[in-house]
């Protein structure tokens, strides 16, 4: 029986295409604002907070429902996972964009 015939791993999938959507239209929303007006900088700290994590989130998903697999490098996966996880910490980790937001919106 096919994999993706089990409702866990359907529920999995369908977690992770939220937050794919999620992602595209806070990167579409960003980019059609940001040709109208000058964006905030809490605005892009978000953006990148947000996408990050939903992208870690989703290379997560995909490792767990893989299994083992996951982990190995000839499943592209692995390289995903690394690179969402780099993502988050290249060009300030969580906690700075967090505290970027913050103090932006507390001036």
């Amino acid at each position: 029986q096919p994999i993706c015939n089990f409702q866990l791993i359907q529920r999995r999938l369908a977690r992770m295409y939220g937050l794919l959507c999620n992602m595209r239209n806070f990167v579409f929303a960003d980019f059609l604002a940001g040709r109208k007006v000058r964006m905030s900088t809490a605005d892009i700290c978000a953006g990148k907070l947000y996408c990050c994590e939903a992208a870690t989130q989703i290379t997560m998903e995909a490792i767990h429902i893989l299994g083992g697999n996951g982990y190995m490098e000839e499943y592209e996966v692995e390289r995903l996972a690394r690179d969402a996880k780099l993502m988050e910490l290249g060009g300030g980790t969580t906690e700075i964009q967090e505290l970027t937001i913050a103090r932006h919106l507390i001036a």
